[in-house]
């Protein structure tokens, strides 16, 4: 089966393929690499910057500032929230 990954990916960039598949774009690696998580929460993402393409319920750990954070959509606007406080 051939796979029509898209054009120009964003750096984690998610791609659900017709084999329910979900791919990943590695920008430093410049290939997709296949998700071991579900798709519906429960994907951690470390790094400085928040992942491109987020699905509700993605998780993304910020090393920098300490700070998990999930993906939540209120139904009128979606954005990053802690998940709990930061330290004192």
């Amino acid at each position: 089966m051939q796979l029509d990954f898209p054009n120009n990916p964003t750096p984690g960039q998610i791609f659900l393929a017709t084999n329910n598949v979900a791919y990943q774009w590695d920008p430093i690696k410049t290939k997709w690499f296949t998700r071991l998580a579900p798709l519906e929460g429960g994907i951690t993402n470390p790094g400085p910057n928040p992942p491109a393409n987020p699905v509700v319920g993605t998780l993304w750990w910020d090393n920098v500032g300490g700070q998990l954070y999930t993906w939540y959509d209120d139904g009128d606007s979606a954005q990053w929230i802690e998940t709990s406080p930061i330290p004192d």
